[in-house]
């Protein structure tokens, strides 16, 4: 069991940071074209784009973080509360139990899950800062 969960670990670090590589390569793209279209330096408009690219996908990681925790029983008295929606006005016993299921099965995933994007959002930090740093170096610090 604990050799499978560093596994799932491991594995989920080497994902996430595939999935930064192909969102860096996607927020560069949008830097460049921004670069054009306001004119400027390429490289400050892409260790930019990282910046906010990694500061939006942190924002995603908030509430998975927060599914470890949370009590079944709760879970239910919140959604059945008219300020998170009414879309669950009639009471259906299999539903109910569907959900509960599911539940159970994703919590631990989706507070792993929530690291992970963490670690997409550091990796999109992490090369911002070098973009950063290789900027300053080559324009400014002449």
């Amino acid at each position: 069991m604990r050799k499978n969960k560093i596994k799932y670990i491991l594995n989920g670090i080497k994902s996430s940071f595939i999935y930064s590589l192909i969102g860096a390569i996607i927020l560069a793209l949008i830097g460049v074209l921004l670069c054009f279209l306001k004119g400027g330096n390429y490289l400050r408009y892409i260790y930019m784009s990282f910046y906010y690219g990694g500061g939006f996908i942190l924002i995603f990681s908030l509430p998975l973080l927060l599914k470890r925790n949370e009590d079944p029983k709760f879970r239910k008295i919140k959604r059945l509360n008219p300020l998170y929606g009414f879309y669950d006005m009639f009471d259906n016993p299999y539903i109910e139990e569907a959900m509960a299921e599911s539940y159970n099965e994703f919590k631990s995933d989706g507070f792993w899950l929530g690291i992970f994007i963490v670690f997409i959002s550091l990796f999109l930090f992490f090369y911002a800062f070098l973009l950063e740093n290789l900027y300053f170096i080559l324009f400014i610090g002449r």
